[in-house]
C-alpha cells in the first residue's frame, strides 16, 4: 500500500490533525471547546464538531492513530484504523508544540506551550471538581464529622454533668444518658423546678420518674446562683443541639452508604463501613486494597510496632467495631476479622466497579464461613511459645543485616553511603561550594545572623507556604526552609551540585501543595518548565490555586505517578526528574518515569522514604538497597545524602540516567 493512501491521526489537547505519508497536514480540526471535546474523546465519545474531520479521512485506506479512544471512534465510523507504534507515539508526544503549530492551532511554539499549560490547568481543575463531587468523599466527611461530634458531646456533656452535680448530685446516678441529663437541665434548670411534666417531656415514665422527683426533694446538693445555672443550661442546650445534628448525620450516612456502597454496608453496618472508607481515603482506594490490609486498617501503630519488635501483629483495626468481632471470644476474633475482611474486599470492588446493588451471595458465604469458625474453634488456641516469638524477632534482624551485606557494599561503606553527609560513589570531590550553588540559582542570605538558602521570587510579593520574603540589592528572595523542603535539606547537607538551573525542564513526582515546586519554579525561571505530578485531588487543588495559577512555568498534572503514559500534559524529554512519593515501590515508580521522560545523561533526585518501603529494616540498609535497584536499571549513583535532622529516616539519591 502506498504512503499516499495512508495517514496518521494525532489527538492533541487543542484538536485533531491528520498527517499524510509525506508528513503534510491532510486535515485538521481545532476544538471549539478544547477541554470538553478532548475529555469526551478520551472517554469514548464522539463530539459533533469532529464529524467533518472524520468524513475527510474516508479517502485513506489505512489510518494510524496515537490514541486508543480516537482509534475506536474512527473504527466505529467505518474507517480502517490501527494504533501507531509506541516509538511514533513518543515522537508526537515529544514534539507536541511543533505539531500544534504545524496543524495551525497556534501561531508559534511559545503560544503552543502557553495553550498547553492553560489546558493542563483547566483539565486538572475539572478533575479536582469532579473528585470533590464524588459521594464517597462526602461519606468520609460525614463519618469524620460524626466522630468529632461524639467527642464534643462527651466533653461538653461530662462538664455539664459534673457542674450540675454540685446542685443535684443524685441525678448523676439515676440518669446515664447525657442527652436525657441535658433535657432535664434545659427544661427545668433548678432542681426545685423539676416536675412530672418536665420529666415526661424529657422521656421519663412511671417508676423512674417518681424516683427522680423524690431525689430532687431531698437532695443534699448546694444551691446555684442564677448566673451559674444559666451557664449550665447553655451547656445543656449545646448537648441537645449537637445530639440533634448527630442524629441527622447518622441518618445521612445510612442513606449515603446504601446508595454508594450497599454491599460494604450490608457486611459492616453503615457506620463501620463509612469509617473503613474514610481510613482508606475513598471507596476507590478501598476497592484496590487486599483483604490483609483491610483487616488491620486503623491499627497501623500496633502493626509497625510488631514489625519492628517481632511481637505478635494486630488481628484487627477498625473492624473490631463490628458486632461479630467485638462480641466473639478472643481466640476467634482473628479468624472472624480475616473472614470479614476478605468479603469486604470483594464487596468494595462490586460497589465501586459494578454498581449493581446488593449481592446476597457475599453475606451468605460470610455467614457460612463464620459458622465454620465457631464450630472449629470452640476452645482457645495455645499461645505461641516464647521461643517461637524470639526466633521470629531474630529472623527479622538477620534479614535486615543480610540486606545490608547483600547490597554490594561492605558494612562500613554501606553506613557511610547511607548516613554520610557527602557520600560519592565515584570517589570524586564530595563538596560543592556555596558559591557554586549560587551560580545554580541559589542565593545564601543572612537574616538575624543566621544563614538561609533563598531563591529569587518569580512572583514578587507572593509567599507560597508562609516563607519569609527578603529584599536584597533591589530583588526579592524567598527563604527556603530545609524543614519544609527536602531539596533544601539536601543542599544544607552537602548536595554535590544543583542539577536544576535556569531553563531546566523538570518532571516533579509528588508535587503535593507546591512547597518545593515553587522554589524549583523560581530557579528554572520562565525559560524552564516544571511538570508537577500529584494524584490527590484535594492537594492538587492547593497546588493549582497557590502555585500553578500564578507561575507560568508550572504545569499541573493530576495523575497517578504509576501511570506515566497518562501524562498527556507532559511533552518532550526532561532534564531532571525529582521524585518525592511515599510508596513501597517508590523507586520502581521513579525508574518507570525516567525511562519514559528523562533524557539520557539526565539527573534524577530520588527522595527515599525508608519507612514507606520497610519499617523492619535499618533505614541505612533501605537506602543502599534502593541505590542498587537504580544501578541495575542503568543509573550511575553519584551521591547519597542522609536528610536528618531535617527529615527523619529519609535519604536522597543523586543519580545520572545512562540507559
Amino acid at each position: 500500500m502506498s504512503s499516499s493512501n495512508s495517514c496518521s491521526v494525532v489527538l492533541l489537547e487543542l484538536g485533531l490533525v491528520a498527517f499524510d505519508g509525506a508528513g503534510n497536514v491532510a486535515a485538521s480540526k481545532k476544538f471549539d471547546s478544547a477541554l470538553r471535546s478532548y475529555r469526551l474523546l478520551k472517554s469514548g465519545g464522539a463530539p459533533d464538531e469532529v464529524r467533518t474531520f472524520v468524513d475527510s479521512l474516508r479517502s485513506f485506506d489505512s489510518i494510524a492513530v496515537n490514541d486508543a479512544s480516537v482509534e475506536i471512534m474512527l473504527r466505529q465510523a467505518g474507517l480502517n484504523t490501527h494504533l501507531m507504534g509506541e516509538e511514533k507515539q513518543q515522537e508526537y508526544q515529544a514534539n507536541k508544540p511543533d505539531y500544534i503549530v504545524k496543524a495551525g492551532f497556534a501561531a508559534s511554539a511559545q503560544d503552543a506551550m502557553q495553550a498547553l499549560r492553560d489546558f493542563a490547568i483547566q483539565l486538572s481543575s475539572s478533575r479536582v471538581k469532579e473528585a470533590s463531587e464524588r459521594l464517597d468523599l462526602h461519606i468520609v466527611q460525614s463519618i469524620n464529622a460524626l466522630d468529632e461530634l461524639d467527642k464534643i458531646i462527651n466533653t461538653v456533656g461530662t462538664r455539664m454533668r459534673e457542674w450540675y452535680g454540685l446542685h443535684f448530685p443524685e441525678l448523676d446516678n439515676m440518669v446515664q444518658s447525657l442527652v436525657a441529663h441535658a433535657e432535664i437541665i434545659s427544661r427545668a434548670g433548678s432542681r426545685d423546678k423539676i416536675t412530672k411534666e418536665v420529666l415526661e417531656s424529657a422521656g421519663f415514665q412511671d417508676r423512674k420518674l417518681e424516683i427522680i422527683l423524690d431525689a430532687a426533694g431531698r437532695s443534699k446538693g448546694g444551691d446555684m446562683t442564677p448566673e451559674n445555672l444559666a451557664i449550665v443550661k447553655k451547656l445543656a442546650d449545646q448537648v441537645i443541639l449537637q445530639s440533634d445534628i448527630r442524629r441527622v448525620l447518622s441518618d445521612h450516612i445510612e442513606a449515603a452508604m446504601e446508595a454508594v456502597a450497599p454491599n460494604v454496608k450490608e457486611l459492616l453496618t453503615a457506620a463501620v463501613g463509612a469509617r473503613l472508607i474514610a481510613k482508606a481515603g475513598s471507596l476507590a482506594r478501598l476497592a484496590t486494597l487486599p483483604a490483609s490490609t483491610i483487616q488491620v486498617l486503623g491499627a497501623e501503630k500496633a502493626l509497625f510496632r510488631a514489625l519492628k519488635t517481632g511481637a505478635r501483629p494486630p488481628k484487627h483495626g477498625i473492624l473490631f467495631q463490628h458486632p461479630l468481632i467485638h462480641s466473639a471470644p478472643k481466640w476467634q476474633r482473628g479468624k472472624i476479622a480475616r473472614a470479614i475482611a476478605s468479603k469486604v474486599a470483594i464487596a468494595a470492588r462490586i460497589d465501586y466497579y459494578r454498581h449493581e446493588g446488593k449481592d446476597a451471595a457475599i453475606t451468605e458465604k460470610l455467614n457460612t464461613r463464620l459458622e465454620e469458625i465457631r464450630e472449629s474453634t470452640r476452645s482457645p488456641f495455645l499461645k505461641r511459645s516464647a521461643r517461637e516469638s524470639t526466633s521470629s524477632t531474630s529472623a527479622a534482624k538477620v534479614e535486615g543485616a543480610d540486606l545490608v551485606a547483600g547490597a554490594g557494599l561492605a558494612a562500613e561503606d554501606a553506613i557511610e553511603a547511607a548516613t554520610g553527609d557527602l557520600a560519592a560513589r565515584a570517589g570524586a570531590d564530595r563538596e560543592r561550594t556555596e558559591s557554586a550553588l549560587e551560580n545554580d540559582g541559589i542565593k545564601w542570605i543572612y537574616v538575624a545572623g543566621e544563614k538561609h538558602a533563598a531563591t529569587l521570587n518569580l512572583v514578587p510579593g507572593n509567599s507560597v507556604y508562609g516563607e519569609k520574603l527578603v529584599k536584597q540589592d533591589g530583588d526579592e528572595y524567598r527563604l527556603w526552609d530545609p524543614y519544609r523542603s527536602k531539596l533544601a535539606g539536601a543542599m544544607r547537607k552537602g548536595l554535590k551540585g544543583m542539577p536544576i538551573k535556569h531553563g531546566t525542564k523538570v518532571l516533579y513526582l509528588g508535587a503535593s501543595t507546591g512547597t518545593t515546586v515553587s522554589h524549583v519554579s523560581d530557579i528554572v525561571g520562565n525559560a524552564g518548565i516544571v511538570f508537577a505530578v500529584e494524584p490527590a485531588p484535594r492537594v492538587a487543588r492547593e497546588l493549582i490555586e497557590n502555585v500553578a495559577s500564578k507561575r507560568k512555568n508550572v504545569v499541573p498534572v493530576l495523575e497517578d505517578a504509576r501511570r506515566p503514559q497518562s501524562y498527556f500534559s507532559v511533552f518532550g524529554k526532561v532534564d531532571v526528574v525529582y521524585c518525592d512519593i511515599a510508596q513501597p515501590d517508590q523507586t520502581e515508580i521513579a525508574i518507570t518515569n525516567c525511562q519514559a521522560y528523562l533524557k539520557p545523561g539526565g539527573v534524577m533526585l530520588l527522595v527515599v522514604k525508608t519507612r514507606s518501603i520497610d519499617v523492619t529494616m535499618d533505614p541505612k540498609a533501605v537506602v543502599v538497597q534502593e541505590a542498587k535497584k537504580l544501578e541495575k536499571a542503568g543509573f550511575a549513583v553519584e551521591q547519597i545524602i542522609n536528610l536528618e535532622p531535617f527529615d527523619k529516616d529519609h535519604g536522597m539519591i543523586y543519580c545520572v540516567f545512562k540507559p
